[in-house]
């Protein structure tokens, strides 16, 4: 069976089955993040929430022990590294080097090109609208950015012809679709909207000619 066990009009998010058989979840409910306790009892919340600890923000559960929960913060925003491997042993041959500062970018989605010789990412700039892709050589030897008047997204695709990227996002006018970019003008191009409709995860036929995409119910 289904059963609702935290219904909350604010944002909740569930944490962890904890080893006593409560459940974990983080929620805004006492006015800022923090950590709740929710007795259950044959699948069912038994009595009510309980407040664990409050001004929780950023946390990522690591796991539960008896009497114990374990979380890590994420304080800094995501960025990307470049590194070398060693694929016999699966031995980093080198530190890995930042491919963008995080203080200047802050990076939603990346894709290979087919030929693996690019790396793209969508990424915004803190306080700045609109967004930026990145391209950048394998080898780090060359990078360049392209302005876009579209919004960052994590769904980003390379066209089959290695000089256009396909992205599931917003333009300027909060208008959804997928949109063509050509990364060497920054010429953007809708496909075709997705209005009415949530998309999730998509991908393009190796000729290019054809869009799959799961919808979001």
């Amino acid at each position: 069976r289904e059963e609702v066990v935290v219904d909350w009009p604010g944002i909740d998010r569930l944490l962890d089955w904890h080893p006593d058989g409560s459940l974990l979840f983080h929620s805004d409910r006492g006015g800022s993040p923090g950590v709740w306790r929710l007795p259950m009892a044959d699948g069912r919340a038994e009595g009510s929430a309980v407040l664990v600890k409050a001004d929780m923000w950023g946390v990522e559960p690591l796991g539960s022990a008896p009497g114990r929960f374990y979380y890590g913060v994420d304080v800094n925003p995501p960025t990307l590294h470049r590194a070398s491997f060693d694929a016999a042993t699966g031995e980093l041959t080198g530190a890995p080097i930042p491919l963008v500062d995080p203080s200047q970018l802050e990076v939603e989605g990346w894709a290979w090109s087919p030929d693996g010789d690019r790396l793209a990412y969508s990424a915004v700039r803190p306080g700045a609208s609109g967004s930026v892709i990145g391209i950048a050589s394998s080898d780090g030897s060359d990078h360049q950015l392209v302005r876009l008047e579209l919004s960052a997204t994590s769904e980003i695709r390379w066209d089959s012809d290695g000089a256009s990227l396909v992205l599931s996002t917003l333009d300027d006018k909060a208008r959804p679709g997928f949109y063509r970019v050509d990364i060497a003008t920054g010429e953007v191009g809708l496909l075709f909207p997705w209005s009415g409709i949530t998309p999730g995860r998509f991908d393009l036929s190796p000729d290019g000619r054809t869009l799959f995409y799961s919808v979001v119910d």
